[in-house]
């Protein structure tokens, strides 16, 4: 009876366990998943940022070329 208590003990902590590490694991998903997004964000917003600056970059040399 004692072993059969131990061994029911047992079960149920490594079921415990397993679920905490189920969430654990969904939850280092979901944030890769968001942090994947973020960083895909912030090179969108570079790529962005570098055009307009090239953009204006060219405008102000066509306007230095004109003006000689």
């Amino acid at each position: 009876m004692k072993i059969l208590f131990i061994l029911i003990l047992f079960l149920a902590i490594c079921l415990l366990v397993l679920y905490r590490l189920k969430d654990r694991v969904y939850l280092n998903k979901k944030t890769k998943d968001v942090l994947s997004q973020s960083v895909k964000n912030e090179i969108k917003k570079d790529k962005e940022d570098f055009l307009r600056r090239q953009t204006l970059f060219d405008q102000s040399l066509k306007k230095a070329q004109n003006k000689k």
